[in-house]
Order: structure tokens, then C-alpha cells, then sequence
């Protein structure tokens, strides 16, 4: 199971303030899902499944087929934290907005603390 992670701002990208002069911790899988959705799959020699295949979709011409791999790639992203144990139910939503803009909206739960939303965290989608 998941110890104690350092709490990340996905606004900011920057670790939150704690006390005692300290980085925040908390024992979700909140931070390691921020790595997850962020960071481009195959980067990293340690791990060729860490990150996501997200900023591909920015490279992609906004039709079905750019939803449907959108959606794919969040939970091929946080398929390793349900296979670990670590978080069961994985949800994506997509859709375009008025402007044609790609909207994406996805949580996770937590086996220890429940639901995480991850809509923030996702790097495709403000409104």
C-alpha cells in the first residue's frame, strides 16, 4: 500500500507547504497519479509504463477517435495503481465544449481514502 507522498498543487506544479517548515504529505495516491497523467509514457529508462500518452492528444486534430484516445490513455495511465491494489474504480468522461475545445473529467478511488478527483490534474481541458 501507499506510504506518505508529498502533496502537489497541479495548479502550480509545485509541492504544498506543510508545517514546520515541511513539504505536505498525505497517504492518498493523489501525487502519484499527478505523475502518471503528466508525464509522457516512455520517457523515463526506469519505467517505460510511467507516465501517460496524454500530450499526444494535443498533436491530434480534435474528432471521435481523439476522445476514445483521450479517454484510453487516462486509464492506461491509472490501470498500475488498480493492478497494484491500490485504487479500484477508474472514471473518464470526455467531451468538447462549445468552443471545440476537448474536456476531460476523471477520478480514481482510493483504497484508502476513496474518491480522487482528477479533472485538475489531467493537463487537456480547462474550461
Amino acid at each position: 500500500m501507499s506510504g506518505l507522498d508529498r502533496i502537489l498543487d497541479p495548479a502550480s506544479q509545485d509541492y504544498v507547504d506543510g508545517e514546520n517548515g515541511e513539504f505536505g504529505e498525505t497517504p492518498t495516491i493523489a501525487s502519484g497519479c499527478y505523475h502518471q497523467l503528466t508525464g509522457q509514457r516512455n520517457t523515463w529508462p526506469g519505467d517505460p509504463d510511467a507516465g501517460s500518452d496524454l500530450p499526444l492528444v494535443l498533436t491530434r486534430n480534435l474528432d471521435r477517435s481523439t476522445v476514445v484516445f483521450a479517454q484510453d490513455a487516462i486509464r492506461r495511465a491509472l490501470q498500475p495503481f488498480v493492478d497494484a491494489g491500490e485504487a479500484t474504480d477508474i472514471e473518464v468522461a470526455a467531451r468538447a465544449n462549445s468552443t471545440g475545445r476537448l474536456i476531460l473529467e476523471s477520478s480514481i478511488t482510493d483504497v484508502q481514502s476513496g474518491r480522487i478527483d482528477l479533472t485538475d490534474i489531467a493537463p487537456i481541458g480547462e474550461e
